[in-house]
C-alpha cells in the first residue's frame, strides 16, 4: 500500500513538474515571439524616419519646393487674322499674333508638404500669344501750323523665348526661397523614393490634367498642369518579410534554450 501511494506521489510530481515545465516553455515561446514582433515594429518606425528623413533633406526647410528644366522653344508664329477663335487672352480678346508651340519649352515642377502626404504638380508649356504687335503706328505731333510725321514705335514687348522664359520664372524663381535650383532630377524622381519598408505611393486622390496660364500686359502663355497626391505607404512585402526573420530567429532561439535547458536537467551519461 505504501508503495502504491509512494508511485502515484511520483507520478503526480512528474505531472507537476511536466505541466510547470509546458507553462514555462509557452511564456519563454510567447516573450520570444512578442520580442520578434516588437522588433519588427521597431524596425518599421526607425525605416519610416529614415525616408522622412531624406524628404525633409530635398525640402530643406520649406513646405514646399521647385525647380524646372528647359530647352529653346520651337513654333511657328500665327498671324493675327489666322489665329484659331480659342487663342484668347485671360479677358477673353483676341491677341495680336499667336505662337503654336511644336517643342522645346519648359517643365516646371512643384512639391508641396501636405498634413497627410504631398501634391506633385508638373507645369509644361505650351502654346502662347502676344497681345501687342511687334510695332504700333503713333501719329504724329499736330503743332497746328505744322503736324511731324507719324511712325513706327516698337513696343519691347519681347521674343517668344523671353516671354516662355518670363512665365517660367514667374513658376519659379519668383517663389523665392521655395525654389531650388538642381533639385529638378530628384523631384522627378519624388515618386520613386523607397526605404527597406517603406515607399512613396500615389494616393487615393486621382491624378489630374488641368490648363492655366500666365500672362503680363505683352504677352500669355499657356501650360498643362498635372496633378498627383503621394503618401508614404507601408511595403507590406517587406515588412511581413523583417516578421518572418525575427520570427524565425525566434524559434531558433526557443529550440537553443529548450535543449540547453533539457540538457541540463538530463545530462548525457558517458
Amino acid at each position: 500500500m505504501e508503495n502504491d501511494n509512494a508511485q502515484q506521489e511520483t507520478t503526480d510530481k512528474g505531472r507537476g513538474l511536466y505541466v510547470r515545465d509546458v507553462i514555462i516553455s509557452f511564456i519563454l515561446l510567447l516573450l520570444l515571439l512578442s520580442g520578434a514582433y516588437i522588433g519588427t515594429e521597431i524596425t518599421k518606425q526607425q525605416d519610416y524616419l529614415s525616408l522622412e528623413r531624406r524628404i525633409d533633406a530635398l525640402f530643406k526647410g520649406q513646405d514646399e519646393i521647385c525647380d524646372y528644366s528647359k530647352t529653346g522653344v520651337k513654333g511657328r508664329s500665327i498671324e493675327k487674322y489666322s489665329i484659331p477663335f480659342y487663342y484668347r487672352d485671360e479677358n477673353g480678346n483676341t491677341l495680336e499674333e499667336g505662337f503654336a508651340r511644336t517643342s522645346g519649352g519648359w517643365n516646371v515642377i512643384i512639391l508641396t508638404k501636405l498634413v497627410d502626404g504631398f501634391r506633385f504638380e508638373s507645369c509644361t508649356a505650351k502654346d502662347m500669344g502676344f497681345k501687342v504687335p511687334e510695332k504700333e503706328w503713333e501719329e504724329g505731333t499736330d503743332y497746328g501750323f505744322y503736324k511731324s510725321p507719324g511712325q513706327w514705335r516698337n513696343t519691347y514687348r519681347g521674343s517668344v523665348q523671353n516671354a516662355y522664359d518670363g512665365a517660367m520664372n514667374y513658376l519659379t524663381v519668383g517663389k523665392g526661397e521655395s525654389y531650388k535650383a538642381g533639385s529638378f532630377s530628384q523631384l522627378q524622381n519624388f515618386g520613386r523614393m523607397r526605404s527597406n519598408m517603406h515607399e512613396i505611393n500615389e494616393s487615393s486622390e486621382r491624378t489630374y490634367l488641368s490648363n492655366s496660364y500666365i500672362y503680363n500686359d505683352d504677352w500669355i502663355v499657356w501650360y498643362d498642369e498635372e496633378t498627383t497626391y503621394y503618401k508614404i505607404v507601408l511595403d507590406k512585402g517587406a515588412y511581413y518579410e523583417k516578421l518572418a526573420i525575427y520570427t524565425s530567429i525566434a524559434f531558433l532561439v526557443f529550440i537553443l534554450v529548450l535543449g540547453l535547458w533539457k540538457l541540463g536537467k538530463y545530462p548525457l551519461k558517458i
